[in-house]
């Protein structure tokens, strides 16, 4: 759900609230206790980042393939060079 800063008109008091964006939220403030309009302010979005710590990064994994397939690689240019040399 999406939060939302509301600030009172009356006394400048702010307060987050959670709520649907179709869903009215409760307009009196909780300090001064004024049924005052509470103007919604600007709000940055809340992005939470899922990561994974245990995967490998690309890049490590791009490494370790090379590594192994150079070392592929040069066992079959062996075995080409002794069957062709014979």
């Amino acid at each position: 759900m999406p939060r939302y800063r509301y600030v009172c008109d009356s006394c400048d008091d702010e307060r987050l609230e959670i709520h649907l964006s179709t869903q009215e939220p409760e307009y009196w403030c909780r300090k001064c206790y004024v049924p005052a309009r509470m103007t919604r302010a600007l709000t940055m979005p809340h992005i939470t980042k899922d990561t994974q710590k245990d995967t490998p990064k690309i890049g490590d994994l791009t490494k370790e393939y090379i590594k192994s397939n150079k070392k592929l690689l040069e066992e079959e240019k062996q075995k080409a060079m002794e069957s062709t040399h014979e």
